[in-house]
């Protein structure tokens, strides 16, 4: 479990907790995600919208991703007062849980890595390497006759 801070301006530091391990949560964090870019790269979602009524829609949409996720009442706390409606400050909070969703990955990986099958199987072959290249020193050391 890591915990994540989101700095805001009407409350500060928010504390988010978030299990990426988990691979339930981590699938939800990418079905949401996932379903999050296609309503904001979605045209028809701006059909009709002034400028600052497009903005205040993906501020919506972003809102309701933080709730889903994290539970209701997390966008209150992340964007209540001067925030509501900048969407700077819910790019920026998007952004830091999307680039604790990479970490996840590259932590993943690493544990594959560290703790995985091919592990062992690259031990076994180094091992075997090792006494190839270790037979092959032997015979050169100039032991022989012509000493």
């Amino acid at each position: 479990m890591s915990k994540i801070t989101i700095e805001t301006k009407s409350h500060g530091s928010v504390e988010l907790e978030l299990d990426l391990l988990d691979a339930d949560e981590y699938e939800r964090l990418l079905n949401l995600t996932d379903e999050l870019n296609q309503k904001l790269q979605n045209p028809t979602t701006y059909a009709g919208l002034s400028g600052p009524d497009a903005i205040r829609t993906q501020c919506r949409a972003i809102e309701s991703f933080f709730d889903r996720f994290f539970g209701s009442g997390t966008s209150e706390k992340l964007f209540a007062g001067k925030d509501k409606n900048h969407l700077g400050a819910h790019l920026n909070a998007f952004a830091r849980v999307a680039e604790e969703g990479v970490n996840a990955g590259k932590n993943l990986n690493g544990l594959a890595d560290k703790y995985g099958f091919e592990r062992v199987q690259n031990r076994e072959q180094r091992r075997k390497q090792e006494r190839n290249s270790n037979k092959k020193t032997r015979r050169n050391r100039g032991g022989g006759k012509n000493r």
